[in-house]
């Protein structure tokens, strides 16, 4: 293969080695690009499949540390995973991990505040989302 290089006025020639190896090096860019958009389509399939549903019957389905979380926030209206931790004597991690799992299935939403310096989370009940059935349960709880 001959290049003609317009700046320099030369001429380089290519081994059929150096050829060679230039089309493999095309033929993996190609394939790079298609792992690339396989797995950015994955990607949207494991988000489609991680979404969990909410549950529609039986209290076994939402465990009961979330129905408890979710009795509290029915209560308050709005709460900081502080506020989780304190209640239901569990560590601020496990409150957070509740709030957020909560915020996963859309039974809540997470909104941003300024506390103490730093950036804080307030979590909202999203009532209207709720099952009447998983409701039900947490009256009856009370």
């Amino acid at each position: 293969m001959c290049f003609y290089n317009i700046e320099e006025k030369t001429v380089n020639y290519m081994s059929t080695k150096e050829e060679k190896l230039l089309e493999v090096i095309k033929e993996l860019k190609r394939d790079q690009e298609r792992i690339l958009q396989e797995l950015e389509e994955l990607k949207q399939r494991i988000s489609e499949v991680e979404r969990i549903r909410i549950p529609t019957s039986g209290k076994e389905q939402l465990p009961p540390a979330l129905l408890k979380t979710l009795k509290i926030l029915l209560e308050e209206g709005e709460v900081g995973a502080t506020k989780i931790h304190e209640e239901l004597k569990v560590s601020r991690s496990l409150a957070y991990n509740y709030l957020n799992e909560l915020v996963r299935m859309g039974l809540l939403e997470k909104r941003p505040y300024l506390g103490k310096g730093k950036q804080r989370y307030l979590y909202v009940l999203k009532k209207e989302n709720i099952p009447e059935e998983i409701l039900k349960i947490i009256e009856r709880a009370t």
